[in-house]
């Protein structure tokens, strides 16, 4: 119905009269005379016969292009009902973990589950859950905005100028952003862009910072790394060093799998050597003090070896070193910690998935 009819049937005929008809079509109007409502009435039913008749259905859209082939074989019926009743209580810990041994078997979500693995909330279970969403998983994204954040994002240039501009003039939240988004286009830039203000940043926020730098990381940045170990904030250090011990071939790993592979095979009671110089890339390692101060010591410098360097060290299977660690009474209150920590890395690395069976009381 047109506006003018409408007006004049919401008002009614006494306040708004009938607009004229349209002079194609007052030859269908019958030659006798009309009150105003016969009219309005007369002229609603042409309007509304005029419109079906003109109308032209919607042209067929295309149909979207068919998800890409799976690389990966889909998680067995039995996984699948498993993690559907995970996603449905919400417990992010297991799910976490289960999308972690998803990844470790090559496995995928199966399709069914995919829409309510996508409109997962927390940003950390998303980065979890990304590499088990399969082919399919991204190409459903593209159809619902909440789902974005699993599709393939294309990298945007930064200007650099503004780049500065606001690593200079911007918020800590901003900064650091931006330092996590130049990381991944260009890490040596960003690195270069955080040294510039390294030593006016507060010591919290040099620790955070460090953090981001977790993203793109490579033996470009252990030079910067290096000098952080100087730093006088223990938090800074604490954030430093297990980036340098991801590094491949890095001194500071070196450093570590040395002191490690002489403390392996010592009797007890031992010391940890003291060792504060900096020159030649030494670093702080302990001081003498009690079994717990020594325990703690100990734990930090074997989480610090790439726990691919124990099998070729010990020359034993992966079954064969838990069964070993199990049998030892020293196991439970020197390497528990370590092992925890080694099993949050394992990537490709078996060992630790054994030590994860439940452990012996210690008496």
């Amino acid at each position: 119905m047109t506006d003018s009819l409408l007006r004049a049937a919401l008002l009614g005929t006494g306040r708004a009269a009938p607009p004229p008809a349209d002079p194609r079509l007052e030859s269908l109007l019958p030659e006798a005379s009309l009150t105003a409502e016969q009219r309005l009435l007369l002229l609603a039913g042409m309007d509304a016969v005029r419109r079906r008749a003109g109308y032209r259905p919607a042209q067929r859209a295309q149909p979207p292009e068919a998800a890409p082939d799976e690389t990966r074989p889909a998680c067995s019926k039995i996984a699948g009902r498993l993690l559907a009743e995970l996603l449905a209580a919400g417990n992010d810990d297991l799910l976490a973990e289960a999308a972690e041994l998803l990844e470790d078997a090559g496995q995928r979500l199966r399709p069914e589950l995919l829409p309510t693995a996508l409109a997962i909330p927390d940003e950390d279970l998303r980065k979890a859950f990304l590499p088990v969403l399969g082919e399919r998983g991204k190409w459903l994204s593209r159809f619902h905005p909440a789902w974005s954040w699993a599709g393939v994002k294309e990298a945007t240039a930064f200007d650099p100028a503004e780049a500065k501009r606001l690593w200079t003039e911007g918020s800590f939240s901003e900064r650091f952003s931006l330092l996590q988004r130049l990381r991944v286009q260009d890490p040596a830039g960003a690195r270069d862009l955080l040294a510039s203000s390294w030593k006016e940043e507060k010591a919290e926020h040099r620790a955070e910072l460090i953090d981001a730098m977790a993203e793109g990381l490579g033996a470009g940045d252990e030079t910067f790394l290096e000098s952080v170990l100087d730093d006088r904030s223990g938090q800074v250090r604490a954030s430093a060093a297990p980036l340098l011990a991801r590094i491949e071939g890095s001194a500071f790993a070196a450093r570590m799998q040395a002191r490690v592979d002489e403390m392996l095979g010592s009797s007890l009671p031992f010391e940890i050597p003291f060792a504060s110089k900096t020159a030649g890339g030494q670093r702080r390692s302990s001081t003498p003090g009690s079994p717990a101060r020594v325990t703690r010591r100990r734990g930090g410098m074997q989480r610090r070896v790439s726990c691919r360097r124990w099998n070729p060290r010990k020359q034993r299977s992966a079954s064969s070193s838990s069964s070993r660690i199990h049998r030892n009474e020293w196991f439970l209150p020197m390497h528990c910690p370590s092992c925890a920590f080694l099993g949050a890395r394992r990537s490709r690395c078996a060992w630790p998935r054994r030590c994860e069976r439940p452990l012996p009381t210690p008496t």
